[in-house]
């Protein structure tokens, strides 16, 4: 392998005639054209070098005079800019056209020629790099001293030479474009063997001398200038190869080889030449012609532009001609509103003339009626003088036959003290009626409204946190519930009544549960019906409920209702168990106890919550303290009694219950338990109708919870219907129940809302109901007791004060005491003493 020699610029080129530079330097480059045969690496590398060049840094210099460092540099550029934008390959093409406006192109391709005649090369085999002379060397690569008018000044052989750096990037983009594109041609090369000792001239010549390669590097390409300089660079390295072998041999025959080939080459060389700028040339033509097409194309389009403007010109022309003829029409008819005008002034004359003598005539009228009216005063002082002196002769006849004045209610109570001392019988019982009806209005003036009756109340739902008891609205605020009674516990999603205040008023058995429609809510309320149809109070005002026929509404049943008042959805009431309170418990600090025997004073009790079992003497309350009921309470203080054991047995807290099969009914019922053992059933609820096979829940004791499944019996099945489905037994008598032509009348003191429903429900067996307010006055509960038969009185709407002055009132075999106001409590109730009185 031959080492790298370097070799040095002779003093004297030859080798290009006069006539071939000359014209060549004539041709006139356009930068742009040239740099748009580009791509955007190359563009980018220029732009870089610029940038380096400007700022007189050192890598411009160490760079283009490196080999290896400028291929590098190249591989990197390759891969930054792999995706690049039209835009981004704008920019740099007129960053780089600026930059070289600054030398002729007539300069450009003479610097490029003479930097191969003057610049020192080395080569191993093919490979070759022309650079400068020691340049490595120098400690100060890039100074002031190196530039001379933007030129770069080097020393080269002892000798100065100049080159402009745009000379410089030129030469090495384009050596390493062509290092491209002539590497995959050696392959198919034929190498002249007289140069064997000279590869890279044989590379060359082998190049630019057979046909198939000059016709891929010169002849079909589209980049007809970047050829053009191509062809310089590599006709001069040529040029310098051959001259370098030839002053250094003295064998004639390879002399007269050599001058063969640069004969040659120099022909192909001005051969290339002209066929690129040929080609150039051609393309702008083309280009030219394009743009010719386009001109005429655009002439053509403002042709129409204009012949329609001329359209529009006479059209515009056509509407002057006819203003002006409705300007002369306008004077015509100005012309005879003048005349017009004229008649107007006429007419407003002789409108004037009469208004004059219409004044004239009212003057006159009002004349007369001045003295009319003096006249009537003057009669009438007459009249009064007249007057007067009757009433002064009336008085003395007054007197005579004064009756007293009744002023003040002591005056009335006098007259009446006489009056009533001979009356009638008749009369008698009017002045009592009077005065109980009197007391009644008394009493209802006196008293409270009731606080649920108040049309500012709010209706919610109620749910509960450690910090308290929190009312639910629709629009989904909440607010505190205060003044919630000692008494009342409330449940998860239990609705509520409160004031405006927020402060509790009542609470009811239904439950809120969520569902999809929620958010078309705006009201909770209770249903209330009037003149046969639903109503629900909004702000104190009863109105009117929109719902599907196919739904059947209820009187005093909770619902929700849309803005618009119809019906969203109605909430159902709950089995209440101790599972729905405890939390209220625990957050008011009550603790529940199950009463498992009464002892002399106290009690054996159970704590629910902790299944702990001791002795408490109670401070009892008017609840009373009872066995199997639960009690909650604070310490040893009583506070409230669930009489019904099922409120904690059917709770998640009682820890007894058992499963058992109904196994036989013979007047006893009996059931097998899971350990087969065969019991008999105690306290089996009215409401349940047992059945062999029936799988029921039962106690410790044995007594009846609930039934599993569809067995359970609904609250609103009829008397009828539940008498029909009991067992006859022997040793039983069946009541069936038929409606009587008369009605028992009977007084309902409880809840008012279901008057309706306890009219029709309690009207079909035989009953003429009145109902009152348990929370009304006294007086009224009196006044409609009269001539009934029986009273009812629901306790959970009931007022204290009311049930101790009934139990004072009224005989006990009169009363009947239900523990809820439901129409299916009552209905047992009186059947219960319908029972008892067949007996």
């Amino acid at each position: 392998m031959t080492e790298f020699t370097y070799m040095y610029p002779t003093k004297k080129i030859e080798g290009i005639s006069i006539a071939e530079g000359v014209s060549f330097f004539q041709f006139d480059i356009e930068y742009d054209l040239l740099f748009k045969e580009l791509s955007t690496v190359e563009l980018a590398i220029f732009s870089h070098f610029i940038d380096l060049f400007e700022e007189q840094h050192e890598d411009f210099f160490t760079t283009l005079n490196d080999q290896k460092k400028f291929e590098a540099l190249v591989k990197n550029f390759a891969v930054l800019y792999k995706k690049s934008s039209i835009s981004q390959q704008q920019d740099l093409l007129a960053k780089v056209t600026q930059f070289y406006s600054k030398i002729k192109s007539s300069e450009l391709t003479f610097e490029l020629s003479n930097f191969f005649d003057y610049s020192t090369y080395k080569y191993l085999q093919s490979s070759y790099f022309f650079t400068f002379e020691g340049y490595e060397q120098e400690l100060v690569p890039f100074t002031k001293e190196r530039l001379l008018k933007d030129k770069i000044v080097f020393q080269q052989n002892e000798e100065t030479y100049t080159i402009s750096p745009q000379s410089l990037m030129v030469i090495r983009v384009l050596e390493f474009r062509l290092k491209m594109r002539l590497d995959p041609l050696k392959l198919n090369c034929k190498y002249n063997e007289d140069f064997q000792d000279y590869p890279h001239i044989q590379l060359l010549l082998a190049l630019l001398t057979n046909e198939t390669t000059f016709v891929k590097i010169f002849m079909k390409n589209t980049a007809p200038l970047t050829s053009m300089l191509e062809s310089v660079i590599l006709y001069s390295q040529l040029r310098r190869f051959l001259f370098d072998i030839s002053g250094s041999l003295e064998d004639k025959d390879f002399e007269l080889i050599i001058e063969n080939q640069r004969s040659i080459t120099s022909n192909k060389f001005i051969h290339v030449l002209y066929l690129c700028y040929t080609e150039h040339l051609k393309s702008n033509a083309k280009k030219d012609k394009t743009t010719i097409q386009t001109l005429k194309k655009k002439n053509d389009e403002n042709n129409v532009k204009l012949e329609k403007q001329k359209e529009k010109f006479n059209e515009q022309k056509t509407k002057l001609n006819e203003l002006k003829e409705q300007l002369k029409e306008s004077k015509q008819s100005a012309t005879t509103t003048i005349v017009k005008d004229i008649h107007l002034e006429d007419s407003v004359k002789k409108l004037t003339a009469e208004r004059d003598q219409l004044l004239i005539q009212i003057q006159s009228l009002t004349s007369e009626s001045e003295r009319k009216v003096f006249a009537r005063d003057a009669q009438i002082d007459h009249l009064k003088n007249e007057n007067s002196q009757l009433q002064r002769k009336l008085q003395p006849l007054l007197k005579a036959a004064a009756i007293p004045k009744v002023e003040t209610v002591t005056d009335w109570l006098e007259i009446g003290h006489k009056i009533i001392q001979n009356v009638s019988d008749e009369d008698e019982a009017n002045i009592k009626q009077f005065f109980e009806m009197f007391l009644i209005a008394c009493d209802e003036k006196n008293a409270k409204r009731p606080k649920s009756e108040l049309p500012t109340n709010l209706f919610g739902y109620c749910t509960i946190t450690s910090n308290g008891h929190y009312l639910n609205l629709p629009n989904g605020d909440k607010h505190k519930i205060i003044a919630i009674p000692e008494n009342i516990y409330l449940g998860e999603g239990q609705f509520v009544q409160v004031t405006k205040d927020y402060e509790f008023v009542q609470v009811y058995n239904n439950f809120f549960d969520e569902s999809p429609i929620d958010h078309n809510i705006r009201f909770f309320c209770t249903v209330k019906f009037s003149d046969g149809k639903p109503h629900v109070n909004v702000n104190g005002i009863l109105e009117q409920v929109t719902h599907d026929q196919n739904i059947t509404l209820i009187d005093g049943q909770i619902i929700s209702v849309t803005s618009q008042l119809e019906l969203v959805r109605f909430y159902k009431q709950k089995r209440m168990t101790l599972d729905y309170f405890d939390e209220s418990m625990k957050l008011k600090g009550h603790t529940p106890y199950f009463i498992q025997k009464l002892v002399a004073n106290g009690a054996i009790v159970e704590n629910v919550f902790t299944n702990e079992e001791k002795y408490i003497v109670f401070e009892q309350n008017e609840d009373g303290l009872y066995e199997n009921s639960l009690v909650t309470a604070i310490e040893n203080r009583m506070i409230r009694t669930f009489r019904n054991p099922l409120f904690y047995k059917l709770s998640k807290y009682y820890k007894h219950t058992q499963f058992a099969t109904i196994y036989e009914i013979d007047g006893d019922c009996f059931a097998k338990k899971a350990n087969r053992e065969i019991v008999i059933i105690k306290n089996i609820s009215d409401s349940y109708e047992p059945q062999v096979d029936d799988v029921i829940i039962i106690d410790e004791h044995h007594s009846f919870l609930d039934v599993i499944d569809n067995k359970q019996i609904s609250e609103e099945e009829t008397l009828e219907q539940r008498l029909a489905r009991r067992p006859v037994q022997k040793s039983q008598t069946v009541f069936t129940y038929s409606t009587p032509k008369d009605l028992t009348p009977i007084l309902i003191v409880g809840n008012i809302a279901l008057s309706e429903n306890y009219k029709q429900q309690l009207g079909r067996n035989g009953y003429d109901v009145t109902t009152v307010d348990g929370f009304g006055p006294i007086a009224k509960i009196k006044q409609n007791a009269k001539d009934k038969d029986f009273i009812v009185v629901c306790l959970e709407r009931l007022s204290h004060g009311n049930m101790y002055a009934i139990k004072d009132e009224f005989p006990e075999n009169k009363v009947i005491y239900a523990e809820r106001d439901g129409v299916t409590q009552i209905k047992m109730k009186l059947l219960e003493l319908s029972m008892s009185n067949s007996h």
